[in-house]
């Protein structure tokens, strides 16, 4: 975004000679690019921590980007598949079954998922314990840490894979997790 969308813009404008004027039409001409209300608002927000940091440094007065307004998000219509979808899709992942019905089911986020561990799920109750993610950076190092917005829960568990017999997924070394999307790779 830097170099795509603030550089050609920006690069060559005098910090002392960015207006709010200016930083505020910006938004409208991203948008008449093509750009979407998130990616104009992602933009905006790069351009607004340079500024930002150009206040902290006393290289501006006041950040021109403050109170810039921008577009709305676009909701995109949210699609669900039927319980059927669902059970074909799962059946059609092969190992990767039980692993489908769990995000499909449950709610569950790749990174929650892939951070599963044993000690969280109970069969009985039908209940997930969600209290840690993990993420892979650049293909070579896993980051724990918690779920995204720290949203440690509980969820509930359908019956289709909570069942002893379903919960064939086997479980990789101490402390490692299986990577989201590589079938059967362990780290």
């Amino acid at each position: 975004m830097l170099r795509t969308h603030v550089l050609p813009r920006w690069g060559d404008v005098p910090l002392v000679r960015i207006a709010h004027s200016d930083v505020q039409a910006w938004p409208a001409e991203l948008s008449d690019r093509g750009l979407a209300g998130a990616s104009v608002r992602k933009t905006q927000g790069v351009l607004s921590g340079v500024l930002g940091l150009a206040v902290r440094d006393r290289r501006l007065v006041l950040d021109p980007a403050l109170g810039v307004a921008l577009p709305a998000l676009e909701q995109g219509c949210r699609r669900y598949l039927t319980a059927g979808r669902l059970g074909a899709l799962a059946e059609a992942a092969g190992p990767g079954r039980v692993a489908v019905l769990v995000l499909g089911y449950c709610g569950l986020r790749r990174s929650e998922l892939a951070a599963l561990r044993v000690r969280h799920v109970d069969l009985l109750r039908r209940r997930v314990l969600i209290e840690e993610a993990v993420t892979e950076v650049d293909g070579k190092h896993l980051v724990w840490g918690t779920p995204e917005n720290n949203s440690r829960r509980t969820v509930r568990s359908p019956a289709p894979w909570s069942t002893p017999s379903s919960a064939t997924a086997t479980p990789g070394p101490r402390g490692s997790a299986r990577r989201p999307g590589r079938s059967g790779s362990r780290c």
